[in-house]
């Protein structure tokens, strides 16, 4: 009986979502047009993750079908989508079917954290990663949301009494340290806050983040550069998405308000985690290339 008992324990944390892993991938598109350029552009990106400690991340290359490439001299996991639809003009929706063309392909755990990075876009810090690596376990996705305003984050009295002070000491000094202003529900309450403030010993580095309250979700607000969901919400998004209207000849809409649609639709079911990020550290040549050939140059940091 006993041995019965530990093969059962064994077997159910190998099926725990504790055990689920982040996934890197990055797309890729190799146009005609502008080829090296674009393709110093990947090699760069892949140097940069290799850097960091990341060697075989997961590609997907949309136009160079069948392959092989160059891609596959830096990964092992290179897959070649078959559904981009060169005749349409949304660059954004080619990107959502290739992407989940290759989500079904690699078949990864459900609770598995996928971090989709644009290939050619480079990051200049392992922040992100490393965001989402220490947090995939507690949220289901994390999306940039720039601090354009101050936020406030109040802290109700019955709050402060349940709420583990480290943590909420922590927490407390990576809101000041974002320009973001806490306030006590009453003066008591401030007071108290003031003086787990004081208390406060460790110097560790917390990503701690604002209230979700504070955080109005538009299409301008999310950036898909870099966003992380567990494997499971990506498909489930890609699948829902409105490609009718993202693949409309002259009337075509962002991806970004169908990625609005979906991620509102989650929180308003109330058991969708969001962290949300302030920034990517992401270095971007947006002009230059195959995207709008013979215009200038123009570096965006996300």
């Amino acid at each position: 009986m006993k041995i019965l008992f530990s093969q059962l324990t064994i077997l159910t944390l190998a099926f725990s979502p504790m055990n689920a892993e982040m996934r890197i991938i990055l797309t890729a598109a190799l146009t005609d047009n502008c080829f090296e350029f674009r393709k110093n552009q990947y090699i760069e990106s892949l140097s940069i993750l290799a850097k960091y400690g990341y060697k075989n991340p997961y590609i997907v290359e949309a136009i160079r079908t069948p392959g092989p490439t160059f891609l596959d001299d830096y990964s092992t996991n290179v897959f070649y989508a078959t559904c981009n639809n060169p005749s349409i003009r949304n660059l954004g929706a080619n990107e959502a079917r290739t992407l989940l063309e290759a989500l079904e392909y690699f078949q990864f755990a459900d609770d598995d954290m996928i971090l989709k990075l644009t290939g050619r876009y480079q990051l200049f810090s392992d922040r992100l990663i490393k965001i989402v690596e220490k947090n995939q376990h507690k949220f289901d996705a994390f999306i940039m949301m720039p601090n354009e305003k101050k936020k406030r984050v109040l802290i109700r009295d019955a709050e402060i009494l349940k709420a583990n002070k480290t943590a909420l000491a922590n927490a407390m000094l990576t809101w000041k340290n974002k320009g973001i202003i806490l306030k006590g529900e009453t003066p008591v309450t401030n007071m108290l806050l003031q003086q787990i403030y004081n208390l406060m010993e460790t110097k560790d580095e917390f990503w701690g983040m604002a209230a979700p309250e504070f955080r109005e979700i538009t299409h301008l607000s999310i950036y898909c550069h870099g966003i992380a969901m567990k494997c499971k919400y990506f498909k489930e998004m890609l699948r829902s998405l409105n490609y009718a209207r993202l693949d409309h000849p002259k009337d075509w809409v962002p991806l970004e308000i169908e990625l609005e649609r979906y991620i509102k639709q989650k929180i308003n079911g109330g058991s969708f985690n969001i962290f949300y990020l302030d920034k990517l550290d992401i270095w971007a040549q947006i002009y230059g290339s195959s995207t709008l050939p013979g215009n200038p140059l123009e570096v965006r940091i996300y």
